[in-house]
């Protein structure tokens, strides 16, 4: 994607460089052919903005938190600005190791420009910087950028200032000394004839650039200080991404609303098999028991006549075999075959295996003994084994 970078004067003129992911220049422009921006592929922008009415100041502070370095700034500011600090939009740097930090402070309506200027331009603008943050600039070293009507100081990234030539000029020697400042660089877009020692002791060094776009083609800029923070951070463009996504938005949308509608409708079809399934229990319990008043709750009727219908014998038969498979296992010559069951009759047909006739009698014996009555049935020999039918009734 493309990415857009600018400079913004005090008049609102814009000059552009727009560079793709490999930082390669593919476009640049001025403000006659800024409507040519609406038409490219851009992705992002950094812009750079100059103005008399921005101040530069760098300040002592305490260490501390950010948060609180920040909310402090203001009234350390009370002392050394005259103008109300309210008109201002305040932006703070990181605190230096040397206890300072860099304040930028924006005039309201020099960002309320620039916000008119983004929502114009609709251009997805992530970082604003002043002018002297373009060219890095070493502690020792002072830079003059000349523009058409305007030029900017850099008193070594510690302080910077725009106005016009003439007033710059005239501070450049006590600037010089003030910042301890020992070489002197000039960038420069027009021919300038000025008697620099008249001004410095210091001569500086001068570079021609044909135009403003020189500056954006191989910046070398630093990021601090963006002005777009705080309650002028980017916001997130939500109706740009809606409408890029509308209409995947509005497939799931639909989807959704299809799947609670089928869900919905499960819903009833169930509760009308329920309704249906209960008005079928409720004829059928009235045909059953054609005695019980129709009249009366269905809920209430179906209670009473499950109380009155006897409960099951509690001799199941799984706890009925139970017992009698703990009688034959205490004999370890007897072992069951097969076991048959007539719920009807509540008799146990068991087929098993002796290793003598006289273990017939005794199982019978024990059998008996504990509440069970045991007719012995049919016996023969298996091998050295006897296989003997017991039928078991009369369970107490």
């Amino acid at each position: 994607m493309n990415h857009l970078f600018f400079i913004l004067s005090p008049d609102l003129d814009i000059t552009w460089v727009i560079k793709d992911e490999r930082g390669k220049v593919i476009h640049q422009g001025s403000k006659k052919n800024q409507d040519e921006l609406g038409m490219l592929n851009i992705s992002s922008a950094t812009g750079f903005v100059y103005n008399p009415l921005i101040l530069n100041k760098i300040l002592n502070v305490p260490p501390g938190k950010p948060k609180d370095i920040e909310a402090s700034v203001p009234f350390i500011l009370e002392d050394q600005i005259l103008n109300n600090l309210e008109k201002f939009h305040l932006v703070v740097s990181d605190r230096q190791d040397t206890g300072q930090v860099k304040v930028t402070l924006v005039p309201e309506i020099i960002m309320d420009q620039i916000n008119a200027y983004i929502l114009k331009n609709e251009i997805n603008i992530t970082s604003i910087f002043n002018f002297s943050n373009l060219l890095h600039c070493e502690p020792s070293e002072g830079m003059l950028s000349i523009l058409d009507k305007y030029a900017i100081i850099n008193f070594g990234n510690k302080w910077s200032w725009c106005s016009d030539l003439e007033s710059i000029l005239g501070l450049l020697d006590k600037g010089f000394k003030e910042f301890d400042i020992t070489s002197f660089k000039v960038y420069t877009n027009k021919e300038v004839d000025i008697d620099w020692l008249r001004y410095s002791e210091i001569f500086p060094e001068i570079t021609n650039k044909r135009s403003q776009e020189d500056y954006l083609i191989d910046p070398t800029s630093n990021k601090q200080n963006n002005f777009l923070e705080g309650r002028y951070q980017p916001k997130i463009e939500w109706k740009k991404y809606l409408t890029l996504w509308r209409y995947p938005i509005a497939a799931l949308m639909l989807l959704i609303v299809i799947h609670f509608f089928q869900l919905s409708l499960k819903i009833i079809q169930n509760n009308l098999i329920a309704s249906e399934l209960n008005v079928k229990a409720e004829d059928s319990f009235y045909q059953v028991f054609d005695n019980t008043n129709q009249n009366s709750n269905f809920k209430l009727a179906l209670q009473n006549k499950i109380k009155e219908t006897p409960r099951l014998s509690k001799n199941s038969f799984l706890s009925t075999f139970s017992r009698i498979s703990q009688v034959i296992n205490l004999n370890e010559n007897i072992s069951i075959n097969s076991v048959s069951f007539n719920a009807g009759k509540d008799l146990f047909l068991l087929e098993v295996e002796l290793a003598s006739f006289e273990d017939i009698d005794s199982l019978k014996s024990v059998l008996d003994q504990s509440g069970f009555e045991v007719k012995v049935g049919p016996q023969k020999r298996s091998g050295s084994s006897i296989l003997s039918e017991m039928f078991i009734t009369k369970i107490q």
